[in-house]
């Protein structure tokens, strides 16, 4: 059965996925789905069962999934998603089918395994991988602002609703992205920032094996951008 605790959140923007996206997808369907629930979303000018049997996604039960479709601009760049995130309805809808976190699953990532319940445990409103860069000195002092990416990233769905609901109506500007609006919040229950390693690691693949004690992380974000770290995502894949 399904835990209703947790559903992942996958955004697809267009029809024709480029062949990292379908690795990324295939990926988290087999280590995921057998636990929990599948939710994409994507524009209302394609159809997302199309796109599945184009690249031989399996969907074994139609129950396993579900959809939720937005106007097409929302996808058109990262600035307009990131709007789409800040001032929807998905985290009502979630809310309202009884699910208490959910991960979003972008599809420039790659996760090597299921380690999802733990981090629920954790009951942080939420947590992604360690900003952009891998800032030394902030792991020095766990007090501080932590801003954490939300490309592979755990929410509790009643913070959001909670979070956006305070600036609802406002325009995102800029670098002015809606998962530093999450991660900027005193109030907010978040990991230490050296926790966020064994969660997911965003480039400096060769530091963060060090700082989590040379152990794989649930999943890394942005593995495209490096061509070892893309080789070994795809070694794992095929094999």
């Amino acid at each position: 059965m399904k835990s209703t605790e947790c559903c992942i959140v996958i955004p697809i923007y267009h029809e024709d996925l480029f062949d990292y996206e379908v690795m990324s997808l295939k990926q988290c369907i087999k280590i995921l789905n057998s636990n929990y629930k599948i939710v994409f979303i994507y524009p209302n000018n394609i159809n997302i069962f199309d796109i599945l049997n184009k690249y031989n996604i399996n969907i074994k039960y139609l129950e396993d999934y579900d959809n939720i479709r937005y106007d097409y601009r929302y996808f058109d760049s990262i600035e307009a998603f990131n709007q789409l995130l800040f001032e929807s309805d998905l985290y009502s809808i979630l809310n309202d089918k009884k699910y208490k976190y959910t991960l979003l699953y972008e599809l420039d990532a790659f996760i090597f395994y299921d380690n999802l319940k733990y981090w629920i445990d954790k009951n942080y409103d939420f947590i992604g991988s360690f900003g952009f860069t891998v800032n030394i000195n902030s792991l020095e002092d766990d007090t501080k602002f932590l801003p954490m990416n939300g490309g592979f990233s755990l929410r509790k769905i009643e913070y959001c609703l909670n979070r956006f609901d305070t600036i609802w109506g406002a325009k995102l500007y800029g670098h002015m992205w809606e998962d530093a609006i999450l991660s900027y919040n005193n109030d907010m229950i978040k990991p230490l920032a050296h926790e966020t390693f064994d969660f997911c690691w965003s480039y400096n693949y060769q530091l963060s094996y060090i700082l989590n004690n040379f152990k794989l992380p649930m999943a890394v974000h942005y593995y495209t951008c490096n061509n070892k770290m893309y080789n070994y995502c795809k070694n794992i894949f095929n094999n």
